[in-house]
């Protein structure tokens, strides 16, 4: 999930809970991320889990109209 907010603890995340309970009752390992918004946070992250060779990466929140909210260009 990207978030400032949530990540900051000014709110709680709601979506990426949710997400994990849908696709780990389908069977799928979860690792569950809170980040920031900002391109930075979200590339680096995803360059890291690429190196790992996770092969599927889903993502909630960052897609705002805020100044911030940049995950499709990450």
């Amino acid at each position: 999930t990207l978030s400032d907010r949530a990540s900051a603890g000014v709110y709680e995340d709601l979506a990426g809970p949710a997400a994990e309970r849908v696709l780990a009752g389908l069977g799928a390992e979860v690792r569950r991320l809170l980040l920031p918004d900002g391109v930075e946070p979200l590339a680096g992250t995803l360059a890291a889990l690429a190196d790992e060779g996770l092969r599927l990466v889903l993502c909630t929140g960052g897609t705002g109209f805020g100044p911030r909210d940049l995950a499709p260009e990450a």
